[in-house]
């Protein structure tokens, strides 16, 4: 997740890869495993993605709000005959709070 949000910063500046690389004394391929989430940020790197991607160290930090598109998927993944609009509701936090287990993660996450 923090990976997509700095991906999702770099590109909203209108940055590449390389040239983040090179602001931050980085290897493009360090970019890229932060990017991919196979390495996260060192406390200095956030501090440093955040001033040059001009957000709040918590705004990279924190995990996005669930969108309307996720609710809609959501919904159209369960059967409709057993569910009313609060158990929707319900469930949809309960994913996201990652407080559901044994679900076939196929079956909301195509």
């Amino acid at each position: 997740m923090m990976g997509a949000r700095l991906q999702a910063a770099r590109r909203a500046r209108g940055l590449t890869q390389q040239a983040v690389a090179d602001h931050m004394g980085l290897a493009r391929t360090t970019v890229v495993s932060l990017e991919k989430g196979e390495r996260g940020p060192q406390p200095e790197e956030l501090i440093r993605f955040a001033s040059l991607y001009g957000k709040s160290v918590h705004d990279l930090l924190q995990p996005p709000a669930l969108s309307p598109e996720f609710a809609v998927q959501f919904r159209a993944s369960l059967p409709a005959d057993e569910l009313n609009s609060g158990d929707v509701r319900d469930a949809i936090f309960s994913v996201a709070d990652g407080k559901v287990s044994g679900l076939n993660e196929r079956r909301f996450y195509p």
